[in-house]
């Protein structure tokens, strides 16, 4: 992405464009994590939060502008559990990371 700063519409077009491949990109991450171990596992764990954290910043972003998005009550609702699936995404890589040897059943 380009260094410029982005409006909060632009940003919530950015956010719909990449919405389900970021978050299929971070469900594969952490399904790697859980099913690797040791330094593969930290990897993984690392790859995932990387992911969760870039779309957690702009998704808060999008939530402290809301009042600037021309969206409706659904989508923002949306936006609202698309931050939290993201916020317990890096908290199961952080899981992982604590534990890279463990065992962790489906």
């Amino acid at each position: 992405m380009s260094s410029r700063n982005l409006t909060a519409p632009e940003a919530l077009r950015r956010y719909a464009d990449i919405r389900k491949s970021g978050k299929r990109i971070v469900a594969d991450y952490l399904r790697m994590a859980r099913l690797y171990f040791s330094a593969d596992r930290t990897f993984f764990a690392r790859c995932a939060i990387n992911m969760a954290q870039t779309r957690i910043t702009l998704l808060e972003f999008l939530l402290d502008h809301v009042e600037l998005l021309p969206t409706d009550a659904a989508t923002i609702e949306v936006l609202r559990n698309d931050l939290v699936d993201m916020k317990n995404a890096v908290a199961t890589a952080n899981k992982y990371m604590a534990n890279p040897s463990a065992s962790f059943p489906k």
